[in-house]
């Protein structure tokens, strides 16, 4: 195992990774800034037609001039006036109706003795009667801006950058009874069936975003990238990489954009390369499963959680090869790259890929000893980057934050407690949570303030972060039913014990099974895993990751890496996006 402390600057061979480093430690803040486009332009050989979005902090440039903003649309003076009247009569109406005890009357008694009795009630009157009316301001005005105020929302495909691919991809497959996992034949007919309706590599939908339906297919949202290298053709198989990134809690796909094309283009100078990043369900541009409102109640939590997520994104990783073809194809090196809590859908990944490679592997085996087939070198090992991963591998998390980020109310009332509460309710407290939850989402993401201090935190001392960088987080909040996605998506843990009984999941327990079976991968050599974090993570501590990799070497075998990069915070591939594309792309080079 190799600790390796980084520090700012970096000394590397190419120019460009280094401008970029640099200038990631110099960002300005400006939420008045000139919208920008929210990706860098296509390479000139890639025809597209979608000319890219711009934006800024507080509002949106869609590819038609149509501007749409980001906040709640500022009211009017009549509309503020109608909420401090309303707000003004039920602080006296609830003084008038339901006045206060004798015994909490002693503030009167105090200014008697030094005011008229008549002048010292009505002060205290007027007085309590604004510190009334200002509570009650607070809900009127969010009731008041989100029944008349919102921003327009669009559908999904509006949104699309050039790099964004709508793909639909199967929610469940087959299964082998055996292991669980999906089998071969079912993952190739997946990939058949998710890239039946899309060719190119910048093919953008059209059509109007449909409702999540019952169906069996999902609409997730990713961003693509392809790169070949300038060489000429050779008659021997090409080998080729497969990069996958997974977003954190909070962020979508557009959280890798400053550092997914250079992935793609620095790995393609040697080897054919696709690098992809998609939305979970609940989040970015992904359609969400509407399961917790129609009662489809055996996969409600099944759909939003991490090992669902995992299956999705290898069943998408899987169409976009196929698009590739087939013919000449030698090995394929998997790398998979997961942020906070994309790391525990990373490490699912990397596990349902070595699965699959073993039964691959067996099917070949027996092959052979029917007298069919060649014999054929094993695959290179699964390489797994975990970037300020919430993947606890001991009892008590130092995380600062939840770090699934999925429910805050269990670090509240006691898990059983709640199990028991929504086993016990049905359809009833799934729809009023949903609208609760639905509420307050609305409440803290139309608000340009909480981004900036939520983001402010995640930073480093290079923060804090670009408008550029708060549109990439804002963009999904123009979506038809983002706060329906998300909510379902935190409201999902809550109700497992509905489909169980009752019976205690233990997310903790979860984890260090998890992290179990990575180790035992690791010591395999069939998997190499190196974890990048930040000196300044106020999110996810360092020592976290310290003691994940132990954990994961406990057998002093195999590749486990720690780089730390000093004065970075909790998002290194957004901070200094130069210093962590050369970091990865220096260890899958040494970990072929």
């Amino acid at each position: 195992m190799l600790f390796n402390r980084c520090g700012g600057g970096i000394s590397s061979s190419s120019p460009n990774l280094a401008a970029s480093s640099r200038s990631s430690n110099t960002r300005l803040y400006s939420s008045a800034s000139a919208p920008v486009p929210l990706s860098s332009p296509p390479p000139a050989s890639s025809s597209t037609s979608t000319p890219s979005i711009c934006g800024s902090a507080s509002e949106i440039i869609l590819s038609d001039g149509r501007a749409l903003t980001l906040n709640f649309r500022p009211r009017s003076w009549f509309s503020r006036l109608f909420a401090y009247s309303t707000a003004a009569l039920l602080a006296v109406g609830r003084r008038k109706f339901l006045p206060f005890s004798p015994k909490f009357r002693w503030h009167f008694k105090a200014l008697e003795k030094v005011a008229h009795p008549r002048l010292a009630g009505g002060l205290f009157m007027v007085l309590f009667v604004l510190m009334e009316a200002y509570v009650y301001m607070i809900p009127l005005r969010q009731v008041q801006l989100q029944s008349f105020f919102l921003p327009e929302v669009v559908p999904a495909e509006k949104l699309g950058l050039p790099a964004s691919r709508f793909m639909p991809v199967l929610r469940r497959e087959k299964r082998n009874s055996s292991v669980g996992r999906l089998t071969p034949a079912a993952a190739s007919d997946a990939a058949a069936s998710s890239t039946s309706a899309f060719a190119s590599p910048f093919a953008q939908s059209t059509a109007p975003a449909s409702k999540p339906s019952q169906t069996s297919h999902l609409k997730l949202h990713a961003l693509v990238h392809r790169h070949r290298p300038s060489l000429p053709p050779s008659s021997s198989p090409t080998n080729i990489f497969f990069v996958h990134c997974n977003h954190g809690f909070g962020a979508n796909s557009l959280s890798y954009e400053p550092v997914l094309e250079s992935l793609s283009s620095t790995l393609g100078q040697q080897f054919p390369t696709l690098a992809a990043a998609h939305d979970a369900p609940g989040f970015g541009l992904s359609e969400s499963p509407a399961e917790m409102e129609d009662g489809g109640g055996q996969e409600e939590e099944g759909l939003y959680s991490f090992e669902n997520n995992a299956r999705l994104g290898g069943r998408l990783m899987a169409a976009l090869g196929e698009e590739g073809g087939r013919e000449e194809r030698g090995e394929e090196q998997h790398v998979y790259i997961g942020h906070s809590m994309g790391s525990l859908t990373s490490a699912h990944m990397a596990l349902n890929k070595l699965e699959s490679q073993d039964e691959e592997a067996r099917g070949r085996e027996e092959s052979l000893e029917k007298g069919r087939g060649t014999p054929s070198p094993p695959p290179p090992p699964v390489i797994l980057i975990l970037v300020a991963p919430a993947i606890m591998p001991m009892r008590r998390s130092p995380s600062r934050l939840p770090p699934t980020g999925q429910t805050f109310l269990p670090r509240l009332f006691p898990a059983r407690l709640l199990r028991f509460i929504f086993s016990k309710t049905g359809p009833v407290a799934h729809s009023l949570l949903l609208v609760l939850t639905s509420f307050f989402l609305r409440s803290l993401c139309y608000s340009e303030k909480f981004w900036r201090d939520g983001l402010g935190v995640a930073w480093g001392v290079g923060g804090p972060p670009t408008s550029l960088t708060l549109a990439h987080y804002r963009l999904p909040s123009l979506k038809e039913g983002w706060e329906r996605g998300l909510s379902r998506f935190l409201l999902a843990p809550l109700f497992a014990g509905r489909r169980n009984g009752g019976r205690e999941g233990g997310k903790e327990g979860e984890e260090r099974g998890l992290v179990k079976a990575l180790a035992e991968r690791v010591r395999e050599g069939r998997l190499k895993v190196l974890i990048i974090h930040g000196t300044k993570d106020r999110v996810v501590a360092m020592e976290n990751s310290r003691r994940l990799a132990i954990a994961m070497k406990e057998g002093g075998k195999g590749v486990v890496e720690v780089v730390e990069i000093e004065g970075v915070g909790h998002v290194p591939h957004e901070e200094v996006p130069g210093r962590f594309v050369e970091t990865v792309v220096e260890f899958v080079k040494r970990g072929r």
